[in-house]
């Protein structure tokens, strides 16, 4: 009976008996490390979330405020900036600090107080601008960002239920 003659062991191939199990874990190392620079990333560029309630409800706080400040020769600006505050409220309540998870809070609905509150910030930075008030443009930018959340929400709901 013949017998097979030992192969000497090959030293110039570096790992050759794990290099499945080298190579997996290689892949793995660099998946996981490519996983975590996206997510750091993403979370770098994230601008961050605005919940809708609470800054409608700031806003109207701060126009009740300078309503109550302003004197009787500007009573009409006063009654005009409690009646924006009002309806802040109301949209506030209704709908949430993230209108997306609302189950009250359809596209078309978002879309709608997205303009309503555009046009209520459009007036307020015009009168602010003609009176030379700084509280009004400070509410009006502040009005204008929820507004612009309130679209980009209706837009992303478009978007989903057109897939």
């Amino acid at each position: 009976m013949a017998h097979a003659a030992t192969m000497p062991a090959r030293r110039d191939v570096l790992f050759h008996q794990d290099a499945f199990t080298v190579a997996m874990v290689a892949v793995l190392l660099a998946a996981g490390l490519l996983f975590t620079g996206l997510w750091g990333a993403s979370q770098l560029l994230n601008t961050g979330h605005v919940p809708v309630a609470t800054t409608l409800n700031e806003t109207a706080a701060l126009l009740e405020t300078h309503a109550a400040t302003l004197g009787a020769d500007r009573a009409a600006d006063a009654s005009a900036l409690r009646t924006i505050a009002s309806r802040m409220r109301a949209d506030a309540l209704l709908l949430g600090d993230d209108p997306t998870s609302n189950t009250y809070a359809g596209a078309s609905l978002l879309a709608m107080k997205a303009d309503s509150l555009m046009s209520d910030a459009n007036a307020l930075a015009a009168r602010g601008t003609a009176i030379g008030d700084a509280t009004m443009l400070d509410c009006a930018d502040r009005m204008r960002d929820t507004a612009s959340t309130l679209d980009a929400a209706a837009q992303q709901m478009r978007g989903m239920l057109r897939r």
